[in-house]
């Protein structure tokens, strides 16, 4: 199969998932780095800190503040720095103290967006990691919020594997070993292209994750055992998450 990061479809997916997570996270920034080739090792800005120079995070997709990919950052060496780090352990990662300190970005530039925290997902199909997806927000984020964004990001993830492979033009030396494939339980052979998974949206799994909340809670919003509570938020960001989802408030009932 042909490199993802060759894949317009796949970029096109990337580029869906920054713009959904500037929104939903009140983000000045969000980026999209996918596995590829390592194709720029002689000019990258990041060539020392890169052990192997065989593969390393493309970065495909920005939104907020900057649509611009051809920047410093456009090349990260797996293993190094957060994002790189990422790409390795597949760990989510949420930074809310200190930030100048951490090397994510110039002091500067995260005080004059007024940054107050920095999150970051790999995308991920099953055990593989695809890529890396970083936010830096505007308001702290908090658990429940990175569970969210790594919900969103592996869905998504599986969203572009699917629509790369689907879209792919089969290089020679593939064709024999998939018509000799050994069928799947389905009828399916291996060869045959998989219909694209629609990823779920960061808002659909911030709905789910509100509604089961709601559900547990019998309706109740705040108080100690209220779906804020549940979710690691405040009540008055819960109201307005609801409003900004279209989601009603619910009768409150008796939990048992």
């Amino acid at each position: 199969m042909a490199e993802i990061t060759e894949s317009l479809p796949a970029r096109q997916a990337a580029d869906e998932l920054a713009a959904q997570l500037v929104v939903a996270c009140d983000a000045v920034l969000a980026r999209v780095w996918l596995m590829g080739p390592g194709d720029e090792c002689p000019t990258c800005a990041m060539r020392t800190e890169c052990p192997s120079r065989i593969r390393c995070l493309h970065l495909v997709s920005s939104a907020g503040s900057t649509a611009r990919l051809a920047d410093a950052f456009r090349r990260f060496p797996i293993g190094a720095r957060q994002v790189g780090r990422l790409a390795v352990t597949g760990e989510p990662l949420l930074m809310i103290r200190d930030l100048p300190a951490t090397g994510i970005a110039t002091a500067t530039w995260l005080e004059s967006n007024r940054v107050k925290s920095f999150a970051a997902v790999a995308l991920k199909s099953g055990e593989r990691i695809l890529g890396v997806t970083v936010v830096f927000s505007r308001r702290e984020l908090n658990g429940a919020e990175l569970a969210l964004l790594d919900v969103a990001a592996s869905n998504a993830a599986r969203a572009v594997e699917a629509l790369a492979r689907t879209h792919a033009t089969p290089r020679a030396a593939e064709v024999p070993a998939r018509t000799h494939a050994t069928p799947r339980a389905s009828g399916r052979s291996s060869g045959d292209a998989e219909e694209p998974t629609a990823p779920m949206t960061l808002d659909e799994a911030q709905r789910r994750a509100i509604t089961r909340a709601l559900e547990l809670s019998g309706g109740l919003l705040s108080g100690p055992r209220g779906a804020a509570a549940r979710l690691g938020i405040h009540p008055n960001t819960l109201a307005s998450r609801m409003i900004r989802l279209g989601m009603r408030k619910r009768r409150p009932r008796a939990v048992t």
